[in-house]
């Protein structure tokens, strides 16, 4: 490994119509938390939600498919999200 160099993985969304896009990646300050950001220009995002853990992502992850869920009930004449 590198004292010099470091790589990064990242996970990105686009909509191919409009361009926005989310992402999720490490922070940007070497912390080693997971950042989310999003925007219509990966090089200037419009947002980022603060690093959060590995149990803090899980738990986003959680709560976001369960709203994912809902919203397909919803989607499909189920009712309200």
């Amino acid at each position: 490994m590198s004292d010099k160099y470091s790589i990064e993985h990242v996970e990105r969304m686009f909509d191919d119509v409009t361009g926005e896009y989310f992402e999720v990646g490490p922070d940007s300050d070497g912390l080693d938390l997971i950042a989310i950001r999003w925007g219509d220009d990966p090089a200037h995002p419009d947002g980022e939600c603060p690093g959060m853990n590995g149990t803090q992502a899980r738990l986003l992850g959680e709560m976001l498919m369960r709203a994912g869920d809902r919203a397909a009930r919803a989607d499909d004449g189920g009712g309200r999200v």
